[in-house]
């Protein structure tokens, strides 16, 4: 609430500090998991018996891990949110939709990939319990693990507040539309940090002009 209401420069900041650290911290982790791959791809078609004894089986186990995919995939939805505040929003909006979409695909789905050759044990314990967080600390061993791990707490801090900004944006965006209860004073926009009064107390009574 506080970065978003100093401004829009200090997120913006910390936006592009994460979209900068995330691919690259990313791309570096399947490179590694690649390089200590250990098992055979038929290991990608064992379910060790899991979901045998569910009344749903296999497929209640599929849609539960269809979950994160939606989860991974769902940024793509602050592109459009923050549309009005890009420059040429009609054909940057859609562009960065459709990155965000391919990168969320191809590497949301090669860091499991590889993740799963490179286990150590697949049938072990740790796995189980703290799933690809003891892959990436057992892999390439404790100390880089855990670097890894902080590029997670980071991405997800970042993450935070964007989300938040998604939610005043598509606030301020309905309020203009008298479409929240005291619209008109929602809808009015700070004149120095260009925030909405969702998140700061002192607006003028003036409307968004689109940035």
């Amino acid at each position: 609430m506080a970065v978003n209401a100093s401004g829009v420069t200090p997120m913006s900041r910390i936006n592009s500090a994460g979209v900068f650290i995330e691919p690259v911290a990313a791309v570096l982790l399947i490179i590694l998991l690649a390089v200590n791959i250990v098992n055979p791809p038929t290991v990608l078609f064992d379910t060790q018996g899991l979901g045998e004894s569910h009344s749903t089986g296999h497929l209640g186990a599929f849609l539960v891990a269809a979950l994160a995919s939606a989860y991974v995939m769902y940024g793509f939805d602050t592109a459009s949110s923050l549309g009005e505040e890009t420059v040429d929003p009609r054909r940057t909006a859609p562009t960065a939709i459709l990155r965000a979409i391919i990168a969320s695909f191809v590497i949301g789905g090669l860091i499991p990939l590889f993740a799963i050759l490179a286990a150590p044990d697949l049938a072990g314990p740790g796995i189980a319990t703290a799933g690809l967080q003891f892959i990436v600390l057992a892999v390439p061993g404790s100390t880089i693990g855990k670097i890894f791990l902080v590029t997670v707490v980071i991405a997800i801090t970042v993450c935070a507040p964007a989300v938040h900004t998604t939610a005043i944006r598509m606030m301020l965006a309905m309020a203009r539309d008298n479409a929240l209860p005291g619209g008109s004073v929602l809808a009015k926009v700070h004149p120095r940090y260009k925030t909405g009064a969702i998140v700061s107390a002192r607006c003028p009574n003036m409307r968004s002009s689109g940035r």
